[in-house]
């Protein structure tokens, strides 16, 4: 039997939301009830779209670009290398950090990068002090043509409250290109280093730009 790696994050109260200053409340709630004509246990939740592990479709940035429901189920699923880069809070990657990997991931369906932020999941530090890519290497990765980027931090560009953020050009130029983005991987110290097997379906929601989805990896092979 297969041995599958959860690379995503519990969905629950008091999780890391996004803080976007002056936009309405992001937080993550779930309510809980008994129904008692049925005698079943019963819940609804209230969420961003875009909190937690979760998939960027093309139509978040791009105006022309698919909703969730467009985007076809393979592209969700294949093989894909994880980089192990372990960097400090706010470091740029840059485009000759991704190029000692550049034989590994243009051989594969994804790519995802370990930059060890998800070591801060559950502080303050999450969603302002996470590493994150440079406008050069998002047009570098276009270039070697990478159609699905993955991360253990809140997104590509720099955070809002960081000082760091100058718009939003990873999320353009990605999604401009039809590159999908998985945001707030967690646990890719397990697949670090190596390719494997990954599925990253998210929920089908219509007319939407952004889901939660259940990411697992497996050894090929297996």
């Amino acid at each position: 039997m297969s041995k599958w790696i959860d690379l995503s994050w519990d969905f629950e109260p008091g999780m890391p939301v996004p803080l976007w200053p002056n936009e309405r409340q992001q937080d993550f709630n779930v309510e809980s009830f008994h129904m008692a004509n049925t005698g079943g246990n019963q819940n609804f939740i209230h969420q961003n779209l875009h909190c937690g592990t979760h998939v960027d479709a093309p139509g978040h940035y791009h105006p022309d670009g698919a909703s969730i429901e467009m985007v076809p189920v393979e592209r969700w699923i294949g093989t894909c290398f994880t980089a192990d880069l372990d960097l400090p809070p706010l470091t740029a990657i840059d485009v000759k950090d991704l190029q000692p990997y550049e034989d590994q991931f243009t051989k594969a369906d994804m790519f995802f990068v370990r930059t060890g932020a998800d070591t801060m999941w559950g502080t303050a530090d999450y969603a302002t002090k996470y590493p994150f890519f440079t406008p050069e290497a998002g047009e570098y990765l276009i270039e070697k043509g990478v159609k699905l980027l993955g991360m253990d931090t809140p997104g590509p560009d720099a955070g809002l409250a960081s000082g760091h953020r100058k718009g939003s050009p990873l999320h353009f130029t990605l999604l401009g290109n039809d590159c999908l983005i998985i945001e707030n991987l967690a646990h890719l110290k397990k697949v670090a280093g190596r390719t494997t097997y990954v599925m990253a379906l998210p929920i089908k929601y219509a007319g939407c730009y952004g889901g939660p989805a259940r990411v697992v990896a497996r050894e090929l092979g297996e």
